[in-house]
C-alpha cells in the first residue's frame, strides 16, 4: 500500500511540473522525453533504497529465543494467544485484490478490443505505399488517422483528391516518430495502474504532445502557419476515430492553434530543463525508502584487574534469568568440556527438544555446574542454557470458541498433558475439562516437517493440579535451548 501511494504522489508531482513549467513551452521533443521518463520514473523511485550510515556507540542488537518442548514450563507472564482458523470468506486484502483484478481485466479487454478493431481494418486489405507509410482506404467517413506504419483514409475523399497534402504530412510525422509506441505503452499501463488518476492525465498529455510534434513537422515543410491553422479549424468538426490511433482531429484544437505560433527562447528552455533535474532529485529523496544502518565505533578502553569483565556489545533479552553466573567465568578447557558433553548425546538427526530429554542425568548436572560458573558473556554464547525455576503457569480455561478452533489440524498441533495427540482427540473433551492452555508459534527448525503453525499445550484439571504442586516443590533449574537471531531496527 505504501508503494502504491508513493506511485500516485510521485507521478502527481512529475505531472504537476509538466503542467506548470513545460506544457506551454515549444520544446516538444524534450517534453515527449520528459513525459515518458517521468512516468516510468514514478514507478521506480519508490523502489530505490538508501542505506544511511550512522555512527553509534551501540550497534544493532540481537535477542535470544528460547524454544520449549511441550513438557517444559513457561514463564507466567506469557499471555494466552488464540489464533482463529481461516474461514471460507474473503479477507479485506483478498477482496481488494479481487476488485483490482476485475477492473484491470476490464481495461485489458477494452485495450484488446481496440487493437482487434484496428487489426480488422488491416487484415487482408490492399494498401498503397506513400513516402514510407502504408495507406489503407476505407469506406468509413472518418478523419485521417494513423497506427504504427498505417494511414487510414476515406476512399472517396482520397480518390477525389480532397485530402490535403498537409494532412498526409501530419500523419507521416506520427509514423516516422513512432508515436504509436508511446500510446500503446500508456494504454497498456492504464490496465494495471487505473487506480492512479495521473496515468490518465499522462495519456492525454502524451497524445496532445504528439499532435504538437506532427504540427511542427507540417510547418517545417510547408512554411505557411496561417494556411495550416485554417485547415485545422476546418477539420475539427469531422468524426473521430479510435482512441489509441494518432488522429488529425484530436483533443482541443485551440491549444494546437496557439502552440503553432508559440515561441520559446533557448535560454528559457534550458532553465526549465534544469529545473526538471531539481525536481527529479527531490522526488528521489522524498519517495525512496531510506534505512539507517548503525556502524559500531570501536573505542579503546583500559581494563584494570579490579574492573569487571567488559560485556560484548551484543545485548541479550531473556525470558527468565540465567541460573547462577560469575564475573570471572570459566577457563577455555571447561567451555570445551561443556561442548563435549553436549556432543556425546546430540546427533545430527536429533533436534534440541529430543536432546534435552535424552541427556543423562549425570551429564545434565555437570552441564549445570559448568554453566553456573560462566560469566554472562559465556552464557550468552551457549546453545544449551539453564534458567532459574519459573513459577507455575496460572489457571487458564479456553472458551468454547477457542476450543473448537483447536480442532483444526491445519493450524494447530495439540498436546494434552505433555503428550502429542490428534486434533480429533478433543472431541472427547469439553473446554471446561482443561485448566491450563498455552499457545506458541512454530518457527525455524521447530516448524520443519510439521503441517501446522501453532502448538497448543493443554492440561486437564487433575494434571494441572499435580503440575502445580510439583512446580512449587521443585526448586531445580530448567535446562532449555537458546536460539539467537538479529533484530532489524
Amino acid at each position: 500500500m505504501t508503494y502504491l501511494i508513493k506511485i500516485i504522489l510521485c507521478s502527481g508531482l512529475f505531472f504537476l511540473v509538466y503542467f506548470i513549467f513545460l506544457e506551454k513551452e515549444k520544446m516538444y521533443r524534450f517534453n515527449r522525453f520528459y513525459l515518458l521518463c517521468s512516468f516510468a520514473f514514478s514507478l521506480i523511485v519508490p523502489l530505490i533504497n538508501f542505506n544511511l550510515n550512522v555512527e553509534k556507540e551501540t550497534p544493532l542488537q540481537t535477542v535470544s529465543n528460547y524454544v520449549f518442548s511441550p513438557g517444559q514450563i513457561l514463564p507466567e507472564d506469557i499471555s494466552l494467544q488464540i489464533i482463529k482458523p481461516a474461514k471460507n470468506v474473503l479477507s479485506i486484502q483478498e477482496f481488494l485484490l479481487l476488485i483490482y483484478c476485475l477492473i484491470s481485466i476490464f481495461f485489458l479487454i477494452l485495450f484488446a478490443k481496440n487493437l482487434i478493431k484496428i487489426y480488422s481494418k488491416i487484415k487482408g486489405k490492399k494498401y498503397l505505399l506513400y513516402k514510407g507509410g502504408k495507406v489503407i482506404l476505407t469506406e468509413e467517413n472518418l478523419t485521417p488517422h494513423s497506427f504504427l506504419s498505417w494511414i487510414f483514409l476515406n476512399k472517396t475523399a482520397f480518390e477525389k483528391g480532397s485530402i490535403e497534402e498537409e494532412i498526409l504530412c501530419h500523419e507521416l510525422t506520427h509514423i516516422n516518430q513512432y508515436h504509436t509506441i508511446d500510446v500503446l505503452v500508456i494504454e497498456f499501463a492504464k490496465a494495471f495502474l487505473w487506480f492512479n488518476p495521473f496515468v490518465f492525465l499522462y495519456g492525454k498529455a502524451i497524445k496532445l504532445n504528439h499532435e504538437f510534434l506532427a504540427d511542427e513537422g507540417v510547418i517545417n515543410k510547408f512554411q505557411n502557419i496561417t494556411a495550416y491553422q485554417y485547415l485545422l479549424v476546418e477539420k475539427t468538426s469531422q468524426q473521430s476515430a479510435f482512441a489509441i490511433t494518432s488522429q488529425f482531429n484530436f483533443l482541443i484544437t485551440k491549444k494546437r492553434l496557439i502552440m503553432i505560433s508559440k515561441y520559446t527562447s533557448p535560454r528559457i528552455a534550458f532553465l526549465k530543463q534544469c529545473l526538471v533535474v531539481v525536481f527529479f532529485t527531490i522526488a528521489i529523496f522524498s519517495f525512496s525508502a531510506k534505512y539507517l544502518v548503525a556502524q559500531k565505533i570501536h573505542t579503546q578502553q583500559p581494563i584494570s584487574k579490579s574492573s569487571p569483565p567488559q560485556k560484548d556489545s551484543v545485548k541479550i533479552f531473556h525470558f527468565g534469568n540465567y541460573a547462577g553466573g560469575t564475573n570471572e567465568g570459566v577457563a577455555p578447557e571447561m567451555l570445551s568440556e561443556y561442548q563435549d558433553i553436549i556432543n556425546r548425546t546430540k546427533t545430527p538427526e536429533m533436534d534440541w527438544f529430543q536432546f534435552i530429554k535424552a541427556v543423562p542425568l549425570s551429564d545434565k548436572k555437570r552441564l549445570e555446574y559448568i554453566f553456573m560458573q560462566m560469566n554472562i558473556d559465556q552464557q550468552e554464547q551457549e546453545t544449551v542454557v539453564f534458567l532459574k525455576p519459573f513459577k507455575p503457569l496460572p489457571r487458564t480455561v479456553p472458551t468454547e470458541k477457542q476450543f473448537e478452533a483447536f480442532k483444526n489440524g491445519k493450524i494447530y498441533g495439540v498436546w494434552i498433558n505433555e503428550k502429542k495427540v490428534g486434533n480429533s482427540e478433543l472431541n472427547n473433551y469439553v473446554a471446561k475439562d482443561f485448566a491450563q492452555v498455552f499457545i506458541s508459534k512454530l518457527s525455524g527448525g521447530a516448524k520443519k516437517n510439521k503441517s501446522y503453525f501453532y502448538q497448543v499445550n493443554m492440561m486437564t484439571r487433575d494434571y494441572y493440579q499435580a503440575y502445580y504442586n510439583r512446580t512449587i516443590a521443585d526448586k531445580s533449574n530448567l535446562m532449555v535451548f537458546q536460539g539467537r537471531k538479529k533484530v532489524k531496527k
